[in-house]
């Protein structure tokens, strides 16, 4: 199995020398790192958020950004915190902070940053020493509040400008901040600057109490009229500037405005702004290559359409399953791969994974009755609609719409099981019906009259009337059923015509569970029985061993739960084991993919075989849906966490529908419907791996704060609690990331794979060791080797 590779060597002397790329050397810990790339193809939720909860510092995120790594960065209202996707990392003890405000911040190169903060005002960090400079400390270290730097604003021409409440500079060459204008005779309890942005050879001020111009050439400020006098004070209370499309866009405490670009170079009093959006708290404005102009305000994350005048909401943190403060977003970062982070007003920084549908849950919540009942038994679709059979009743949902229309509910909703009880849904000849598998018979189902057409043959009766075990259907679709009296062929006139060989065979019907038909002769059809495969010629009405399980299994519960062929193979699905892999035209065996003999697969509860349009295998279980590449012999298992309403699905409820390529379980909770392609990503250029925090237990360390590729540390012979953390700042994946540690030298680590990107090495004898570790990324099952 391929891997994203990174190697670490050390030993217990102190002899030092160049580093050589994979070379052991004495004395030094080295790490190397480079892309293997092998992946799965995985979901993640939605949304999931960083908060104090799991260790943010502070629930209101002001800015964020990433480094040249892709890490996240965020200031709160009492700390900067960087996420490496894993663990957060609090820089108030290296920045000397208490636990105050950080405004803004900044990444002036690869390795110098700059923190605007109300405890120290502009601090310079490099960020390879972990050292900080303070730029408005005098010379005898003091510094005044009401002089903090709280604006980092970077123009087209890449200068950077700062502001505090009435002034703003920039650093000249020693480094030190430089005024280039104040507001002279205003209070800055109602009268302070909000966001800069420069203009050709102006500075456009926005200000709590309306828009300035700073004209760089001559020095003059002007105020900048956008409004009518008559405004409200909340409308001039501007926050937020963005140049776009010969228009300046204003955002304020109440409205987004508009302005022309032709009034900045030549302001009038005739020349008011637009108004966008009225009402909205806008806090950001940024442009976006898939939204156009996104918008971050007290309602949440919007689209704005300029033509149109209107916004649409994209994203609120009151529509996710999170207990929440407000709608508020403060700020946004759209990511290369089109999803977001958003920072919000009082419960951190959300992650919101735009670009997965992930999964649609129909069931009823406390108090609701969208399906008949939420245990979901039986499935079966047409090109309109989804039928689901349920505990009690049966359900039509419309696949355009959503509506669901309830049949056949049992008044007694306390009863377990009745004639309302649907197992399992089949088509008939006539689209006008449905064959209805229930707890006490088998019936047809008139779509148009929604009524229950019951077999009325004397002859017949008792073949319906008995408990049927299990069901599969020929190309005609006829039923071929096992009940307590044998087996027996349905036609779709409701005869009844005995399969007697098949019949004699099954001493212990109840034990039999059909897998279906051979695709490769439509009268001929697998099932399963007392631990073995047997195939049955339909015409010739006769029985053949096909596979039987090892010996060790004899004893083991177990039954048929599905057939598909993927090439020249068929899989077979036994619960209780796993899966079986025979050659589709001899029927040798080829492959097992059994509980426990496979790590990967951590359940041997599995149910409901499907594949996909993409020759997938997919198995529902009582801990998620399992997704199986049976190419590359990859599983991927999906949960509640990935976005299911359960994790518990119920025996041979699955279905994968032909007419919209959507797949279907049904669970303890409804139906889980999803499009299996949303989960395998197209051919892209992988992340690289890097080195996040590298820490011992025996010494503090120099912060890590640059992800790192290449890394040395050296080591004493008593130093001991080595820990090592990688990540590929891959957010929407890190979760599901598989980890492989391989540690050799003069101390052996087994095969070690975790989901966990970190490893922690208490003690290790003097000697050389290489440590190496891969990734597994979730994301195209596609490789590439190292560069």
């Amino acid at each position: 199995m391929p891997f994203l590779t990174q190697t670490i060597s050390f030993a217990s002397s102190d002899f030092v020398t160049r580093y050589k790329p994979l070379r052991c050397w004495l004395g030094f810990l080295l790490f190397i790192v480079s892309v293997f790339t092998c992946t799965l193809v995985s979901a993640t939720p939605n949304v999931s958020r960083l908060s104090p909860d799991n260790g943010l510092s502070q629930g209101v995120v002001y800015t964020m950004k990433l480094d040249s790594k892709k890490q996240l960065w965020l200031a709160t209202e009492s700390d900067l915190d960087r996420f490496d996707g894993t663990s957060v990392e609090h820089m108030r003890a290296a920045l000397n902070l208490s636990s105050d405000i950080v405004w803004d911040f900044d990444f002036v190169t690869d390795t110098k940053l700059h923190v605007a903060t109300a405890d120290a005002g502009l601090i310079e960090m490099d960020l390879l020493t972990g050292n900080a400079r303070y730029l408005q400390r005098d010379s005898k270290g003091a510094f005044s509040r009401a002089q903090a730097i709280y604006i980092i604003r970077e123009d087209a021409q890449q200068e950077r400008w700062y502001a505090n409440e009435l002034s703003v500079y920039q650093l000249n060459k020693d480094g030190n901040l430089s005024e280039v204008f104040t507001f002279t005779g205003k209070d800055p309890a109602v009268h302070h600057i909000r966001d800069i942005l420069r203009f050709e050879d102006t500075l456009i001020i926005a200000t709590s109490k309306g828009l300035y111009q700073f004209d760089l050439s001559n020095k003059l400020l002007k105020p900048l009229q956008y409004l009518p006098e008559n405004a409200l004070e909340d409308q001039f209370n501007s926050k937020t500037l963005l140049l776009h499309d010969k228009h300046l866009l204003i955002g304020t405490v109440r409205g987004l405005y508009r302005l022309p670009i032709s009034a900045l170079r030549q302001p009038s009093a005739e020349v008011l702004a637009e108004t966008l959006l009225p009402k909205h708290n806008v806090w950001k404005i940024k442009p976006s290559q898939q939204y156009g102009i996104l918008l971050a305000t007290d309602s949440g994350l919007l689209q704005l359409d300029a033509e149109a005048i209107t916004a649409k909401t994209l994203f609120q943190p009151g529509s996710t399953a999170f207990a929440y403060a407000d709608d508020t977003i403060l700020d946004f970062i759209e990511l290369d791969d089109g999803n977001f982070w958003l920072g919000s007003r009082g419960d951190g920084a959300y992650f919101w994974n735009s670009q997965f549908a992930g999964f649609e849950n129909v069931f009823n919540r406390t108090g609701e009755n969208t399906l008949s009942h939420n245990v979901v038994l039986g499935l079966h679709s047409t090109a309109t609609d989804l039928w689901i059979g349920t505990q009690n009743g049966l359900n039509r949902y419309h696949w355009h719409s959503g509506e669901i229309k309830q049949f056949l509910v049992n008044g007694d909703s306390a009863a377990v099981e009745s004639a309302a009880t649907i197992y399992g849904i089949y088509p008939h000849a006539s689209d006008r019906y449905l064959w209805l598998l229930t707890a006490v018979s088998l019936v047809q189902f008139d779509t148009v009259s929604n009524q229950l057409v019951v077999p009325t043959s004397a002859q017949n009766s008792d073949v319906f009337q008995q408990y049927i075990y299990s069901v599969t259907q020929t190309a005609d679709n006829d039923l071929l059923i096992i009940n307590a009296k044998g087996a027996f062929r349905i036609k779709n006139d409701s005869s009844a015509q005995p399969l007697k060989s098949l019949s004699l065979f099954l001493s212990s019907p109840q034990d039999a569970q059909w897998f279906g038909a051979d695709p490769a002769a439509v009268n001929e059809f697998f099932f399963f029985y007392q631990g073995a495969i047997w195939r049955y010629r339909l015409e010739q009405d006769k029985v053949s061993l096909v596979y039987q399980l090892p010996e060790q299994h004899k004893d083991k519960v177990l039954f048929g739960e599905g057939m598909q062929q993927v090439d020249q193979s068929l899989w077979f699905l036994i619960s209780g084991l796993g899966l079986v892999e025979l050659d589709s035209t001899n029927f040798t065996l080829k492959s097992t993919f059994f509980n426990p003999d496979e790590p990967s697969l951590s359940t041997s509860i599995l149910y409901a075989l499907q594949k996909d349009n993409q020759d997938y295998l997919w198995m529902s279980s009582h801990s998620g849906l399992w997704r199986f590449n049976p190419k590359l012999r990859l599983l991927r298992q999906f949960t509640s966490r990935d976005g299911l309403a359960y994790n518990e699905f119920n025996g041979s409820s699955g279905h994968f529908s032909h007419h919209n390529n959507k797949m279907v379980f049904g669970s303890m909770r409804g139906v889980s419907i999803f499009e299996a392609n949303q989960f395998i990503a197209q051919k892209q250029a992988q992340p690289t791996l890097y080195f996040t925090n590298v820490s011992l237990e025996s010494k503090k360390l120099v912060p890590q704060l640059i992800p790192a590729q290449q890394q040395e540390l050296k080591l004493a012979h008593d130093d001991y609690g080595l820990r090592v953390q990688v990540s590929a700042f891959d957010y929407k994946l890190q979760n599901d990331t598989q980890y492989r540690f391989d540690l050799s030298g003069s101390m052996e680590l087994p095969d070690y794979i975790k989901p966990f990107p970190y490893l922690s090495l208490p003690n290790l004898t003097p000697g050389k060791y290489s440590l190496s570790v891969s990734a597994f990324d979730p994301a195209t099952e596609q490789y590439r080797k190292p560069p």
